[in-house]
């Protein structure tokens, strides 16, 4: 009986983890895919423009992304994106880990 109880606790906690990482990634994947299709179609958008628009697929995407650390460069033929952030995923009720994910876009125009 005991056995059975400490089994089930224990699929409990891997359940309860996995669903947390799960669901980190799947924010940090359609993220990554947002600012991606910003790269690729940023056309004749400033700098700055792009950076409100990283900025709102943050918000959008349940993403704690600092205004400070997105990075965004253009040159005319490339467009390349950064958004660091860190991300708490509960393991446990008890235990949070800090996960470091870095999105990252690149893109060549090609005209």
């Amino acid at each position: 009986m005991l056995k059975r109880v400490i089994s089930l606790l224990i699929a409990a906690a891997v359940i309860y983890a996995g669903w947390h990482t799960g669901e980190t990634l799947l924010h940090y994947y359609q993220f990554n895919d947002a600012i991606g299709q910003l790269a690729l179609f940023a056309g004749s958008s400033t700098e700055d423009q792009l950076k409100e628009r990283v900025l709102q697929l943050a918000e959008q995407y349940q993403i704690p992304v600092d205004s400070e650390t997105v990075t965004v460069h253009t040159d005319g033929e490339v467009t390349q994106i950064t958004a660091p952030y860190t991300a708490d995923v509960k393991l446990l009720p008890t235990y949070t880990y800090e996960w470091k994910l870095e999105p990252k876009a690149s893109v060549v125009h090609i005209r």
